[in-house]
């Protein structure tokens, strides 16, 4: 359920930095929709399921961290409340026998996590809100020990300034006043990850929204809320009033409350996140530095290329950025494929493409695709000789003048370019690090 956060004091200019990196975010989605910048469809689907946690007697029990320390798996994490837990299953191709396969590892991972559940006697339920839940099991002590709960717990009630008011009304009535989000963590649910490509995002998006009353009228089992029988499915009207930071006057002026089930059909995923930016200020906001946006991949476009251009952009706004999985060619011409050659015993200085000095004294080749290694110089001065590790892990005869070296620059067409254009041939100290790219 979301990033992990640090718990800490948001004052007025953080949350106006939040906005504005959050306005950076939308302005980058709507580049990368324009420029069809997203992957090609693999069809894939998502599942995760919201889990409650039970005692023998049937009653709610607040131990999910001591559960999950025994289940020791990244697909279980924690939710809001201490008697809930939350198992995310690996996407899937949508393809074959998908279901049985989604079926079966559901089977094994529900029945390991229920296994050790019952190791701090406790069992997992699968239900959209358990009946024996009470008013007292959800309180702010009740949360989970994590600092975004704690943080979402505040931010949310200094936004309503008060109570939030449970109040539904069905064969029975049930109404009282919370003074935290907890009551939300009654509310479970399986949810549908489905890969779309943005062409065909809005489409299913409406589809999903027309099946959504019929699906809930199919899946209805939450009929019990704390004690009293009320809907025959309860989850919607407990999960909005239970996060609705609206103080009364504002919902009766029309303001929109954070959770609502939308008021029209969409033409385009931009217009879901826009909406949201536009109708709800940010409750949480962090640290962070400012925000570069840099393009990575386009199906269009050669990868390395593309990738490459990216890093630079970003070490020029001064980002940091740590070179050292990028596989590095000897700096000699002929080095790389994509590399043009030159004179092997040209003195000019290296070129923007490739290095058109001297070679090592002991020529190896890169790897597979590299073309055949030029001549062996009868004599090479040292001074006028740099040399770095090969693409194959092995080193040349000439040592570097330090160890390891970071990969300065590279070549505009993916071949890695060694040493860089600013570094004077010979020298014993590494110049300041540049990135560069065509």
């Amino acid at each position: 359920m979301g990033e992990k956060v640090v718990a800490g004091e948001f004052d007025p200019s953080g949350r106006q930095r939040q906005r504005g990196r959050l306005r950076q975010c939308l302005d980058a989605l709507s580049r990368l929709l324009a420029d069809k910048r997203f992957d090609r469809p693999k069809n894939l689907m998502g599942l995760e399921i919201e889990l409650n946690l039970a005692g023998a007697d049937g009653l709610p029990r607040m131990m999910n961290t001591e559960v999950l320390e025994r289940i020791a798996s990244h697909d279980f994490q924690t939710e809001l409340g201490q008697c809930n837990l939350e198992v995310n299953i690996v996407p899937h191709r949508l393809h074959g026998r998908v279901l049985d396969q989604l079926s079966e590892e559901l089977r094994t991972g529900l029945s390991y996590a229920d296994r050790k559940a019952r190791e701090v006697s406790s069992e997992i339920v699968m239900i959209g809100i358990l009946p024996t839940l009470a008013t007292r099991d959800l309180g702010s002590a009740n949360l989970s020990y994590d600092d975004r709960y704690k943080l979402l717990n505040e931010q949310m009630l200094a936004a309503r300034g008060e109570d939030f008011l449970i109040d539904i009304e069905g064969r029975e009535r049930i109404s009282y006043a919370s003074a935290s989000i907890a009551p939300e963590a009654a509310c479970t649910s399986v949810q549908l990850h489905l890969q779309v490509t943005p062409g065909r995002f809005a489409a299913v998006w409406n589809a999903a929204q027309a099946v959504a009353a019929v699906q809930i009228a199919i899946g209805a089992n939450s009929p019990f809320v704390f004690g009293r029988e009320v809907w025959r499915e309860s989850r919607p009207p407990l999960f909005l009033q239970a996060t609705d930071v609206r103080a009364p006057e504002y919902a009766t002026q029309g303001v929109r409350p954070r959770t609502w089930f939308g008021e029209r059909w969409i033409t385009d995923a931009y217009q879901l996140f826009e909406e949201n930016l536009r109708y709800f200020p940010p409750l949480l906001s962090d640290d962070a530095d400012d925000v570069v946006f840099v393009p990575v991949l386009h199906r269009e476009r050669d990868e390395n290329h593309t990738l490459l251009t990216a890093l630079a952009t970003a070490h020029t706004h001064g980002v940091h950025v740590d070179w050292t999985p990028c596989r590095i060619c000897v700096w000699r011409t002929g080095c790389c494929p994509r590399a043009p050659r030159s004179p092997m015993s040209s003195p000019t200085p290296p070129s923007t493409t490739g290095w058109s000095g001297r070679s090592p004294r002991s020529p190896v080749r890169c790897g597979p695709g590299c073309r055949s290694a030029p001549p062996r110089p009868t004599s090479t001065p040292r001074a006028a000789t740099a040399s770095t590790r090969s693409c194959n892990g092995r080193s040349p005869a000439v040592p570097p003048p330090w160890r390891a070296p970071p990969p300065y620059g590279w070549s505009s067409r993916s071949c890695c370019r060694w040493p860089p254009p600013d570094w004077t041939r010979g020298a014993s100290s590494p110049p300041t690090a540049t990135a560069t790219s065509g």
